[in-house]
Formats: structure tokens, sequence, C-alpha cells
């Protein structure tokens, strides 16, 4: 009787506790994009950074999770996280398919669809009181992991040709060049 009530309350003791259903995307993940650009991103409950092959900077924004989504939103102290001011454009990301090989994520600002491959690199902690020294090593790391990275070019001619403006250029360094006349 006494195992049958000491078994008994081993059950009901673990049966009750709240278990914590932690988001597939949380952990450490790489991505090659169509146009060639390796990214590596991390995600936390609390915050994400990414990683841009093409950008020599750190990416980090505040997380919040909901059910399947992922709200992006301003770092709080990203006056010490960023020399320049940026321009901050708040994103949430859908979960749309998870398996343990990979993650795919669309986004609704961008719409983009992410498919994202687990990655065994290990960041170091954040340290809030040194965030530039952090964010140094975390660019230097990576730069060299990128040198070891394939990531193919896999645009048609006709979209390698597209040039992208960039909004943040002023309007003075665009020239507008006209290939037609009208008579």
């Amino acid at each position: 009787m006494k195992l049958f009530l000491i078994l008994f309350s081993v059950i009901l003791v673990y049966g009750c506790q709240n278990k914590v259903n932690e988001h597939p995307a949380i952990g450490t993940w790489k991505y090659c994009s169509n146009s060639g650009k390796y990214f590596e991103t991390k995600i936390t409950d609390k915050y994400m950074f990414i990683l841009r092959s093409d950008n020599e900077e750190l990416w980090f924004y505040d997380l919040e999770i909901k059910d399947s989504l992922l709200i992006i939103t301003e770092p709080v102290f990203k006056d010490k996280l960023y020399k320049e001011k940026y321009d901050f454009q708040e994103d949430t990301l859908f979960s749309v398919n998870y398996s343990k090989n990979r993650l795919t994520l669309a986004s609704s600002r961008w719409l983009e669809i992410f498919d994202l491959k687990p990655s065994n690199i290990e960041y170091s902690e954040m340290d809030t009181l040194n965030i530039m020294q952090w964010k140094s090593k975390i660019l230097n790391n990576f730069k060299q992991r990128t040198k070891h990275e394939n990531c193919p070019d896999l645009r048609t001619e006709e979209e390698k040709a597209i040039i992208y403006v960039n909004d943040s250029l002023p309007e003075d360094n665009i020239q507008i060049i006209r290939t037609d006349t009208v008579d």
C-alpha cells in the first residue's frame, strides 16, 4: 500500500507540473539565400540576432513568441549596440514548417520565406556591460565561418539584372537616365 501511495504521489506531482512548450525556432540556424548570401541566426525566447555575409553588422531584435508567431521588435538597448541610427522595421515571422532538419519561416513584412537549417554554432552569452566587445567577437567569428560556406547564386540572369535602390540613399545621389524619348 505504501508503494502505491508513493507511486501515486510521484505521478500526481509530475503530472500537475506545467510543461514548458518551447517554440521549435529556438536555437541556432543557418541559411543560404537564392542570391548566394549566407546567414546565421540565433533565436531565444527573448531575442534574436541575424548575421549576413553581405553586411558587416549584427542585427539584433527583441522577440516575443505567441503560438506559432515570432514577433520582432526594436531592441531596448539599440543605442549601445549601434553607432549610427537606423530605421527599424518591425516584423512577424510565421512558422510554416518544422522538422528536425529544417525550419521554414515566412516574413509578413518582407514577404519572404526563410528555409533554415539547424546549426551547431555556439555563440558566447550576450554581455550587456561590454556589448561592443561581444558584438565584435561574434562578427569576427562569423567572418571566419563565412569563408567556408558555399552558397550558390540561384537567381536567373533576369533576376540578377534587377537593381534594387536603397531607400536610405539621398535622392540627389540617384541619377535618372532616360533611355527612350518621346517625339
